[in-house]
């Protein structure tokens, strides 16, 4: 009975492939004393007959073999994925250089898709010109080598490129001082992921211009980076980036979280559509880099409105999560002011053990713009969570909407408050209730919980 499919699976010592033909099926078990050569010698014979090809884990002894195969070409091949796992007890794979293939475009005229983990491609513009798909992932630790500038050249072919990931591909490097791209408009590019160097993602994003609808996430490696350069990073992704990411100029929400496991910007829009910003440093993860971690956060608040200067109209929605502590009443000021259009704030200390006393001197102080406004005057929910070290936090979160009421703000209450508060001994029930029949006054909704804890609450 004819069938328009021919599979080859291959498991062999440590190499399995798959491989689609068109025309027939045909399902081949390979015994694992069978020769890796004998097996690739069987793609060569009918490599201008395959639409898809699977390469995982091959040993590193026939990676030449491969490398022959490919620079050989396969005239019908539209799906490409290659998969490198080096052995477990390789300890040292800062020294090993990135497995690159060559792909020539003429003899692979028919690739859509290109999947690389592991390794990567000298990519052309007419072989990308032809890409849906485009993968190419590698490990921290491995070497980078590709160059940066050949892949630029690539942008202007991204006609047809609907996914871009590409993860610890290129080696590190500057754009000159006279480098001024020509952004490619990318109608079809809606998903994106770029883990490299900051100046690296800065580069690659400003020779784009992606469509609004694009789901996009710049991840910037700064393992062995200075502090100062940590700091930088979210500014360095972003250089140039708002003619390339709409979004930048439309957000409505973000939230900037930063603890022991993250440390991420996100910003998205009504529809859901987002953009997400990543570093990985040497602090996450080490419980000893806390007050490294805490100049970041503060640093994060600082410069959020100088990351999406546009979007300060746009944005009504603010949540912070990390390490409140480390955050002036004058960096929220200042960064608050900016966003005037704000509806919704949240603060969330992470550790569970500062109090939000510095947001709310900010909330209570005057707009730097007009001292007779109140800043964020057109907030309406409020949620703050963190310690309780006295019931004096309460009074100063009730003089700050006594204080917001007499200086004028556009709603004369919010429309919910939230306080989810921590504290190591237990306050009289009567006095805690009072301060919240009090807030009644200043909120339509006030959810206020107070959990007695004692000791450290969170390691972060």
């Amino acid at each position: 009975m004819p069938v328009d499919r021919l599979v080859l699976r291959l498991r062999l010592n440590n190499v399995a492939v798959q491989a689609t033909m068109s025309h027939s099926l045909i399902e081949l078990d390979i015994p694992r004393r069978t020769p890796v050569e004998a097996a690739i010698q069987g793609l060569q014979g009918n490599a201008d007959c395959f639409v898809f090809l699977i390469v995982v884990s091959p040993d590193l002894l026939h990676l030449p073999r491969f490398h022959e195969l490919l620079r050989d070409g396969m005239r019908k091949l539209e799906h490409l994925r290659m998969s490198l796992e080096f052995p477990a007890e390789d300890a040292q794979p800062a020294s090993r250089n990135m497995v690159l293939f060559d792909l020539p475009s003429s003899r692979f005229p028919s690739m859509r898709d290109l999947v690389l983990y592991g390794c990567g491609a000298s990519l052309t513009p007419p072989l990308v010109s032809r890409l849906r798909r485009l993968v190419m992932t590698n490990e921290y630790g491995h070497t980078p080598t590709l160059a940066i500038v050949p892949f630029l050249d690539c942008v202007g072919a991204f006609d047809h490129l609907e996914e871009l990931v590409v993860s610890n591909c290129f080696a590190l490097a500057f754009p000159q001082d006279d480098w001024a791209p020509v952004p490619f408009e990318a109608r079809r590019l809606i998903f994106v992921t770029i883990e490299d160097y900051p100046s690296n993602i800065s580069q690659i994003i400003s020779a784009l211009v992606l469509p609004p609808q694009a789901k996009v996430r710049l991840i910037g490696n700064l393992r062995g980076a200075s502090t100062e350069e940590c700091c930088t990073a979210f500014t360095t992704m972003l250089s140039g980036g708002s003619s390339s990411l709409t979004l930048l100029r439309h957000a409505s929400c973000i939230e900037a979280h930063h603890s022991r496991d993250k440390c991420v910007i996100r910003a998205r829009a009504d529809d859901d559509y987002f953009v997400l910003l990543k570093v990985i440093t040497d602090a996450l993860d080490k419980p000893a880099l806390r007050r490294f971690r805490g100049k970041l956060f503060a640093m994060m608040v600082g410069t959020l409105a100088d990351l999406f200067p546009e979007a300060c109209v746009s944005v009504t929605s603010l949540k912070f999560i990390g390490y409140v502590e480390c955050v002036t009443p004058a960096t929220w000021v200042g960064c608050l002011a900016r966003f005037t259009a704000l509806q919704e704030l949240g603060v969330h200390d992470i550790g569970l053990r500062a109090s939000p006393r510095a947001v709310i001197s900010a909330l209570s102080a005057p707009s730097p713009a007009c001292a007779k406004e109140s800043l964020c005057d057109n907030l309406e929910e409020l949620s703050l969570c963190g310690d309780l070290p006295d019931l004096d936090l309460l009074k100063k979160i009730y003089d700050c909407f006594k204080a917001r009421k007499a200086r004028g703000v556009r709603r004369d209450s919010l429309k919910g408050l939230k306080l989810e508060l921590y504290c190591d001994r237990a306050f009289p029930e009567s006095e805690v209730e009072r301060y919240r029949q009090l807030l009644r006054a200043h909120a339509q909704r006030v959810y206020m919980t107070i959990y007695e804890e004692s000791g450290s609450r969170r390691d972060n």
